[in-house]
């Protein structure tokens, strides 16, 4: 075979013999294709021309069925392909036993009274306040739809979300908030806001909104709001307000929060739940309301309250309760449990009563509250660090702890004498003596004994009583029956400093558990409230600050914390952990979007 280029193409030119192979090709195709025709029409033509042979359709069914069964089968195989890739997770619904220890005796469910830690907690839950912290801690509003901060902090505006509802299906109105702060106000109510509500007006503009002001203006108005827990107006008429803490309303509240009461307060003895020992706890059933505008709750709660936290802690160990919230010095109680740290935006302190015959010499109080060790406090308290200053975030900067010469110089100016053979300070033949009451937390017990050790070098004695959170309640913060007080505040930023500071809450029921009275920071702490600029508020907060450390009414001793303890097989808590939580109250949030369904996921969900 040759191939030749004619006009640019290549052509070929075949021989004799290429003519002669190419012919016996074509001859073997004929019959190749002759051959299939044969045998289609021979073995499928002829078959399907008896289709309607009753036998054939049978056949053809049977080997329908076959294949449909094959592909069945490996849909199947697949599928089960796909689950090997599952795991066995958790998502929101289901239902979670919670844990709280309170030795409160009777849980009372008042928005207008509540005072214990769980009641509190449970208030959270339970019913909706004018304004929130979100997840970033940033202010929102929550039963308000929106709000704004006018005249220069002397007014803020809410406007009620559209068709809020309470739990039983009636329609909140500013009618509501109105009758909720005048109550708070009153003195036979006996609330713990009372002091901060001072000079604090609510007047309705309609239905849906209401104009809350003060005559001078309040920077921690908005954050006031915060803590104001509505209750429903019509849920109370008639009843006097010295009758409010005791009605049946109390055991079966209406609320209109996230998450609604499903039963009675109940109270039974431990050993039905077959915990060693007696004891008492209160059950309640918390179920997530339908009428509430957020609608993230999802799970079913079962709240357990002990009156002893020995008996939380071995119903936690048992299985009797899933999850609960502990100290930050707490550890862990059983194999298998796992914990989340909160930072708390709160301070513990040691504060001074200034009406102590002792502790009424500004020099003595000098002299303990610069000889301490704050960073060791706080570890040994699980706190998240040292705390120098009365008002977070402001003047926070590290202060030196004195020498023990120093100290014992400082308490020698008071007017006492050192016996050095018992290194002990001694005046009018009296050792120098103090009371310290606290509660009975890990958290709490660790700090006492930490500041009686370190005193104790310096020639003082503490006598430390470590009290249940009721007795502290009831005969310490109202009588005052204390040489040194250990205990938290709330030190959130938008907080306000006047609570715990000001002369005018140095009364039996105010917050001012050192009994300060100083016109000049009275004047300082009523300037820095009305100023709405942090830079100007600052400066005034500053002065303050300066002030307080020379009286040293008290000593800021650690930045506190929380853990949530839980069985990680049957719950999953996701609490924001990158922003502090204003107190022990807010740590129980978690429990509107806590996980219990179980269910198997695939490793991308």
């Amino acid at each position: 075979m040759k191939i030749k280029k004619i006009d640019g193409i290549k052509r070929l030119k075949l021989s004799n013999v290429d003519l002669q192979l190419k012919k016996r090709a074509d001859l073997v195709h004929k019959k190749v294709h002759r051959s299939g025709l044969v045998h289609t029409r021979k073995h499928i033509s002829a078959k399907l021309d008896s289709v309607k042979n009753l036998d054939t359709r049978r056949l053809l069914a049977s080997w329908t069925s076959k294949f449909i069964i094959i592909v069945v089968l490996s849909i199947f195989s697949f599928a089960k392909l796909k689950d090997s890739e599952k795991y066995p997770g958790l998502i929101n619904g289901g239902s979670v036993i919670v844990g709280m220890a309170d030795e409160s005796s009777s849980l009372r469910l008042n928005p207008l009274t509540l005072s214990s830690p769980t009641e509190l907690a449970v208030g959270r839950l339970v019913f909706s306040s004018p304004l929130k912290y979100d997840s970033l801690g940033k202010l929102k509003g929550d039963a308000a739809e929106s709000f704004e901060i006018a005249e220069g902090g002397k007014r803020i505006r809410l406007v009620l979300r559209p068709n809020i509802k309470w739990h039983d299906g009636r329609v909140m109105t500013s009618e509501d908030i109105i009758f909720t702060i005048a109550k708070l106000k009153e003195p036979k109510v006996s609330s713990s806001l009372r002091d901060s509500l001072v000079g604090v007006e609510v007047v309705a503009i309609d239905s849906r909104t209401v104009d809350i002001t003060t005559q001078n203006p309040v920077a921690a108005l908005d954050d006031l709001m915060t803590r104001v827990r509505i209750a429903p107006k019509h849920l109370f008429d008639g009843v006097s307000d010295s009758d409010i803490a005791s009605v049946d309303y109390n055991q079966l509240p209406i609320g209109s929060g996230p998450l609604e009461i499903g039963s009675f307060v109940s109270t039974k003895d431990t050993a039905t739940l077959g915990i060693e020992g007696a004891g008492k706890f209160q059950q309640i059933k918390l179920n997530p309301s339908k009428n509430y505008y957020g609608n993230s709750a999802q799970t079913e709660l079962t709240l357990r309250i002990f009156a002893d936290k020995d008996n939380l802690e071995q119903a936690f160990s048992s299985g009797i309760v899933e999850v609960y919230v502990a100290s930050g010095g707490a550890g862990s109680i059983r194999d298998g449990s796992e914990e989340i740290r909160l930072a708390l935006s709160s301070g513990v302190f040691s504060f001074f009563n200034m009406q102590s015959p002792n502790l009424s010499n500004a020099k003595l109080r000098k002299a303990l509250a610069g000889y301490l060790d704050r960073p060791l406090v706080s570890e040994l308290s699980g706190g998240v660090g040292a705390l120098y200053s009365p008002i977070l975030g402001v003047d926070q900067a590290k202060r030196e702890m004195i020498t023990t010469e120093a100290a014992k110089q400082l308490i020698t100016e008071g007017g006492w004498q050192l016996d050095a053979a018992r290194n002990v300070f001694v005046r009018d033949g009296q050792d120098l003596e103090l009371s310290l009451v606290t509660g009975d937390s890990d958290d709490y017990s660790a700090a006492a004994d930490t500041l009686a050790a370190k005193w104790k070098e310096i020639g003082v004695k503490i006598n430390v009583a470590k009290v249940k959170s009721t007795e502290l309640q009831a005969n310490y913060f109202v009588n005052k029956t204390y040489d040194i007080l250990l205990y938290g505040i709330s030190l959130n930023e938008s907080s306000d400093p006047y609570a715990y500071w000001s002369s005018s809450a140095a009364t039996s029921r105010g917050l001012n558990f050192s009994g300060y009275k100083s016109p000049a920071s009275d004047a300082d702490l009523d300037i820095a409230r009305t100023k709405i600029n942090p830079a100007e508020r600052k400066v005034r907060l500053e002065r303050f600050i300066k002030r307080w450390e020379e009286d040293a009414p008290a000593a800021a001793l650690y930045i506190p914390s929380v853990k949530l303890v839980y069985n990680a097989d049957s719950v999953l808590p996701q609490p924001n952990q990158n922003v502090p939580i204003s107190n022990y109250v807010d740590s129980f949030e978690f429990l509107t979007d806590i996980k219990a369904q179980k269910k198997n996921l695939y490793r991308t969900e």
